[in-house]
């Protein structure tokens, strides 16, 4: 199958404004012909795919961004090729989304001590399903008049350091890859030039049992682009790319319908899928 590969889209299962069908529509317009839906912490996006019509026109992969939080920072593993109905993932997926929901009742409580009353039920009705996330608590500072922006909700209330903030349950990139290991698929780090700051990925990423990076990104350039190229071929790590489209930022648009990973690239990837779906087990690999 020729045309454009994007492997990382998200839906309003996550935080992404748009619905599975109108995402799958979208992608056939603009000349997308492999696509993975990778929304936070749930599958929910990828199943409800497969039962559209659009999905016989495109090669969907089984896609799931994962949150993690170690040392009191955010990172985020992609898992590519999971088998969805595993019952490590469906485990895990079920302690995050209760994790998510403890997470928006503090912020919510934060917020109220502030004087910003927000419902937690009208949060719950936005959502409309969806595991919570910071950006629908956002939308909903706008929405009620605190904020003319989500960007605002975030620099004065939501981001880290800011006096609404609640950290997620700890949760290692290590445990994340042996999850995604167990449950059949491949683990590959996201958007490694917005948690790594220096322009070389540091060496020590090899060791924490990860497949590969995400090499093309919006927020990473050619050169940065070429130097993880390089540094995966050195250390045998597939890659992945996407446009991380959601749909609510103003550069959204101009990423989406690009082609983020040759097709050779995806080959490789999907080889190695077919090594982890060789190696599945039940074991108790991972603490959720």
């Amino acid at each position: 199958m020729h045309g454009k590969i994007d492997l990382h889209l998200h839906t309003t299962h996550s935080d992404g404004i748009l619905s599975v069908q109108e995402l799958l529509q979208k992608a056939l317009r603009m000349g997308i012909t492999a696509l993975s839906i990778t929304d936070h912490d749930t599958i929910d996006g990828y199943l409800e795919a497969l039962t559209l019509p659009e999905a016989e026109q495109l090669d969907i992969i089984a896609g799931i961004e994962i949150s993690c939080f170690e040392n009191k920072q955010d990172f985020h593993l992609l898992g590519y090729g999971i088998d969805v109905e595993h019952p490590l993932m469906v485990r895990h997926l079920e302690v995050m989304r209760g994790d998510r929901e403890r997470r928006s009742i503090e912020i919510i409580e934060k917020l109220a001590s502030m004087g910003v009353s927000i419902s937690f039920d009208k949060l719950k009705e936005y959502a409309n399903g969806a595991s919570i996330t910071r950006p629908h608590i956002a939308e909903m500072l706008v929405r009620e008049g605190y904020t003319h922006s989500l960007k605002e909700g975030f620099t004065r209330y939501l981001d880290k350091h800011k006096p609404a903030f609640v950290a997620k349950m700890n949760f290692t990139i290590m445990e994340a890859s042996k999850l995604i290991h167990a449950c059949g698929g491949v683990a590959i780090v996201a958007h490694p030039r917005m948690t790594y700051k220096h322009i070389a990925l540091p060496s020590y990423l090899g060791s924490l049992g990860v497949d590969g990076i995400e090499i093309t990104h919006p927020t990473q350039g050619r050169s940065v682009q070429t130097l993880y190229r390089q540094f995966a071929r050195r250390n045998g790590f597939v890659v992945s790319g996407g446009s991380d489209y959601h749909g609510s930022r103003h550069y959204d648009e101009k990423n989406f319908g690009r082609s983020y990973l040759s097709h050779p690239e995806l080959d490789l990837l999907k080889k190695r899928i077919e090594y982890w779906q060789s190696k599945k087990t039940t074991d108790e690999v991972v603490v959720a």
